[in-house]
């Protein structure tokens, strides 16, 4: 489990307080994170099958965030590029729809692994605490990403960014105290 948490913490600890970080430091922390979470899930699927619905995911997002690397260390980012066409428009919104999901997918891992420990009967108030905590975290972001967005009060999106970053560090600090340091994960 210490190999999901430091593919949290890598994905996690940005001090961005934008919506959509288009950084290279962002995406090479990102794959870092996801090479962690992988072999991570590697290790522990032996004893927990759910999780193996995890590695597909981890790939995939490695290689999302490679791919956005490559693009953002070129400087070919579809995100800002300029609209001058129709062509140049829609590659742009099909960017920003990959860069969403790609934000969005970390979330959907925790459920996993939230859903996999909740196998176990003996840390359920644990495992609900995370799984409320990724829950606000989840909301928080797509408030935040409807705020940006529209860009209807920026300094609100900023103030939701920065609550979102307090949340993961609140998660991280649970999820090492309580699944990790205390070993309740399977070994």
């Amino acid at each position: 489990m210490e190999l999901i948490f430091f593919g949290l913490l890598f994905i996690f600890l940005k001090t961005n307080i934008q919506f959509v970080e288009l950084g290279t430091m962002y995406y090479l922390t990102n794959i870092l994170g996801y090479i962690s979470i992988f072999v991570g899930v590697k290790e522990l699927e032996r004893t927990h099958d759910g999780l193996s619905k995890i590695k597909p995911l981890a790939i995939v997002m490695f290689l999302h965030s490679l791919l956005f690397f490559i693009v953002n260390l070129t400087d070919h980012s579809p995100l800002t590029m300029p609209l001058t066409s129709t062509i140049s428009y829609m590659i742009a919104l099909s960017g920003l729809g990959a860069v969403l999901v790609g934000m969005f997918m970390i979330y959907y891992i925790i459920h996993v692994v939230i859903e996999t420990l909740k196998d176990d009967q003996s840390n359920m108030i644990t495992v609900k605490k995370l799984d409320q905590l990724n829950t606000a975290m989840t909301i928080v972001f797509i408030f935040a990403g409807i705020i940006s967005f529209f860009d209807y009060i920026p300094m609100l999106a900023k103030i939701l960014m920065v609550s979102l970053l307090v949340l993961k560090i609140i998660f991280l600090v649970y999820f090492y105290h309580t699944i990790v340091r205390k070993n309740i994960a399977p070994n």
